[in-house]
């Protein structure tokens, strides 16, 4: 399965291009734009952000779809300032697979710094500045920051109390970090991790590559709109 990048953006026109997929959330409608270029797992991804931010509500909202090469909603381009006017350029081929490659990724442990209470301490890589695959721990709960994704990562001998705080501590790794609750967040199992996860770790055995994973969200709109309705 191909590695769908998901970010926040600036709510305007001037940050759509053919070559991906943009939600826009408003109170009452959740639009769905699509480059002409966009691809079928992009396509796909997006479909399921709108659903998971639909059932998310406590109010009845409208899911509504735009195609680049017929898009004349009015409401939709009025909230983004305005329509460009002009062909929108799209993204170079492989640059989100690009994007992910060369993405610089911290590692963090979980650890429970007094009975009951959980925190995060960052592992130190190695000399040369890369990460080894020894640093993940079996009993133990890890978080890769990779800017625009958090990995987590649990250790098969980790204890329930761990497991059950996971993902509060992701939050609370977040916040200290300064990014939005919407950054996705895909969690894994000790000997199921997917190839892009393997990747960052220089010592991994390649040949174990394996895409079996299990991935979970917070919520993440590509843009949002929380002012008030123009109409």
């Amino acid at each position: 399965m191909r590695n769908v990048r998901v970010k926040q953006v600036d709510v305007t026109y001037k940050n759509l291009n053919s070559g991906d997929v943009f939600i826009l959330s408003t109170e009452d409608i959740i639009y769905q734009w699509l480059g002409k270029y966009a691809n079928k797992f992009e396509r796909a991804k997006a479909l399921q952000l709108c659903i998971n931010l639909k059932d998310k509500r406590k109010k009845k909202v409208e899911v509504v779809t735009l195609d680049e090469e017929d898009c004349n909603n009015e409401h939709f381009w009025q909230i983004l300032g305005g329509y460009p006017g002009i062909s929108i350029q799209g993204d170079v081929p492989g640059s989100d697979e690009l994007f992910e490659a060369n993405a610089v990724c911290d590692l963090h442990q979980m650890i429970e710094k007094s009975p009951g209470i959980m925190g995060i301490k960052q592992i130190p890589r190695n000399q040369d500045g890369t990460l080894s695959r020894k640093m993940l721990d079996t009993s133990g709960i890890f978080m890769l920051d990779c800017e625009t994704v958090i990995y987590l990562w649990i250790g098969k001998k980790c204890t329930k109390k761990l497991r059950t705080a996971a993902l509060q501590v992701v939050l609370d790794l977040l916040s200290r970090l300064g990014r939005d609750v919407t950054t996705p967040v895909t969690k894994m199992m000790e000997s199921a991790e997917p190839a892009i996860f393997k990747e960052k770790f220089q010592d991994w055995d390649h040949e174990e590559l394996t895409t079996i994973f299990k991935s979970e969200y917070v919520i993440q709109p590509f843009c949002s709109y929380s002012g008030p309705e123009p109409f």
